[in-house]
């Protein structure tokens, strides 16, 4: 049977190395820049849930914990192996969900800027009246909730005929965007018109 002395020093050293790693990991990746180690590695394969060292290192913080709070019941080599068990199950378990419902959606989370190609076909909402003689002002959320404001005017293909005005609160819908003048050309959903 291994030692107790022995397996206490494996579990405290899995317990250091899960918590070494992300210290490690803001400490030489963002305070220095001739050190740029990236610990935040993902490896795909063809498993049920692909690598990656933060998870692990938290499996590791998990399993080393579990494993010495249950120090003081291992008595015999069967409930050594039984309670490591355990402790490897509740790893495993910490690994899937940090995994699954923090990396996963925050890697699906896509905060960039919007582009002008991006614009066409959104809704904004009218927060300065548009009028023939004015451009108005629309705001649109973007993919952060983000609420960015444009200036706009009615798209002369929109088929509004004569005087017209599109007033605070309603919707428009973006049908171009001049890059020089920076203003959006609006039409109005159908059925609003």
């Amino acid at each position: 049977m291994v030692s107790m002395n022995l397996l206490k020093r494996i579990l405290e050293i899995c317990l250091f190395i899960g918590f070494i790693i992300p210290l490690l990991d803001i400490l030489l990746g963002t305070t220095t820049s001739l050190i740029n180690l990236d610990f935040d590695v993902d490896v795909n394969f063809d498993g049920l849930i692909p690598f990656n060292i933060m998870c692990f290192s938290f499996a590791l913080i998990v399993f080393s914990s579990f494993g010495l709070f249950l120090m003081k019941f291992m008595t015999n080599t069967i409930t050594v192996v039984l309670l490591l068990g355990v402790s490897l199950i509740a790893s495993i378990i910490a690994y899937t969900a940090v995994y699954k419902f923090i990396v996963c959606k925050l890697k699906s989370n896509n905060p960039r800027a919007l582009k002008s190609n991006d614009l066409i076909g959104m809704v904004g909402i009218v927060v300065l009246k548009i009028t023939p003689l004015n451009d108005g002002v629309i705001s649109l959320t973007d993919s952060t909730g983000a609420i960015i404001t444009y200036r706009a005017t009615l798209s002369p293909y929109a088929g509004v005929q004569g005087e017209y005005v599109i007033n605070q609160g309603q919707e428009v819908i973006i049908s171009d965007f001049d890059s020089e003048k920076k203003i959006c050309f609006v039409i109005l959903p159908k059925g609003k018109q």
